[in-house]
């Protein structure tokens, strides 16, 4: 079963690129020229949001690993676990940063790979091949764009449950050191 899905998913990526590759064909550069801007724009945003997500995760991820490697006997699992869960945050946040550098790159090197490449003749000739290549990246791209969103929504629901869970222990102890008080 899981092999027919694999089967059926690369089916219907090959398709999707195939139609891609022949409508790109068809559409000039110009036009491609405008999509790839709105990608790059979208992939900076993306890792806008995600370094300031960065930034604020770092040190929390730092300060819960040293939290486990000083904790008692008693203690150290839970510390483990929630520097693991840190950490794994973390590193959702660096990879989601990685991934929108390389659409970046591709999005800015497309104009100059176009110019060094009409400056041959055999490119020129084939140019609509080059279209057609050009637009397959640019769904391949937008798609990884969608993934980015949803790894960077995904990200930030795992930081926010971890705040809200902080916070919720902190009512708790402070409810519980009111109690003792009484």
């Amino acid at each position: 079963m899981k092999w027919l899905l694999i089967i059926l998913a690369s089916s219907i990526a090959l398709v999707t690129l195939y139609f891609l590759f022949i409508a790109g064909k068809n559409i000039s550069y110009e036009a491609q020229s405008k999509y790839f801007d709105n990608v790059r724009t979208i992939a900076s945003i993306i890792f806008g949001v995600t370094g300031a997500w960065l930034a604020i995760t770092y040190p929390k991820a730092l300060s819960s690993a040293s939290a486990a490697r000083q904790a008692s006997a008693d203690e150290r699992t839970e510390a483990l676990n929630r520097a693991t869960e840190d950490s794994k945050i973390l590193i959702g946040f660096v990879r989601t940063m990685i991934i929108s550098i390389v659409v970046i790159a591709i999005s800015l090197s497309v104009p100059f790979v176009k110019e060094i490449l009409a400056l041959y003749q055999w490119a020129i000739d084939i140019k609509e091949y080059f279209r057609g290549i050009l637009y397959t990246l640019l769904g391949i791209t937008s798609i990884v764009q969608l993934a980015l969103l949803g790894l960077t929504l995904r990200n930030t629901y795992l930081a926010l449950t971890e705040l809200n869970r902080e916070t919720a222990e902190a009512v708790t102890r402070a409810e519980r050191d009111r109690n003792r008080e009484y």
